[in-house]
């Protein structure tokens, strides 16, 4: 049962698990890099949602944090680019569960596997990656509701 979802708030896959996060009622967390930087500009609007800024300007101090926060990671797009390697890299030696461009079925089965209740949704910017927002939201709201309809996230009763 997903309780929360960490997002780094970059444009792209970490947008598209915001905006899962906010239609299925899922807490948000995370960490932005300093100013709350986005590759379109500034979106301190976001502290509204849970992400809290950082005393970095770099985004990798805010990935590892990201990482430790989660209890499992899943990567959208391509896992070659710089960002998705220090993920990786992060997840893996701190071990975290790992999944790479999981369908819903998959990520689905994956967070059941593992347990998982933290989930740190990360991946491509929207500038590399063209519409991965809207593929990332899309995979993560159709696997975190049941196919009854019935949302699977929040704290059991």
């Amino acid at each position: 049962m997903i309780e929360r979802i960490i997002s780094g708030g970059q444009t792209g896959a970490d947008s598209g698990g915001m905006i899962a996060a906010t239609e299925l009622g899922i807490t948000i967390l995370g960490f932005m890099p300093q100013g709350f930087r986005t590759e379109a500009g500034p979106r301190p609007e976001y502290a509204a949602l849970g992400l809290v800024e950082d005393s970095s300007y770099a985004y990798q101090p805010r990935t590892i944090k990201n990482v430790q926060m989660s209890s499992g990671v899943v990567l959208f797009g391509n896992t070659r680019s710089a960002g998705s390697r220090l993920t990786a890299q992060t997840a893996i030696s701190l071990g975290k569960p790992l999944i790479s461009n999981p369908s819903t079925d998959a990520l689905r089965a994956w967070i059941e596997q593992h347990e998982i209740t933290v989930l740190m949704i990360a991946g491509n910017r929207e500038s590399v990656n063209p519409g991965i927002g809207e593929r990332v939201r899309a995979i993560v709201v159709e696997a975190l509701t049941t196919p009854a309809g019935r949302a699977t996230v929040g704290n059991p009763s």
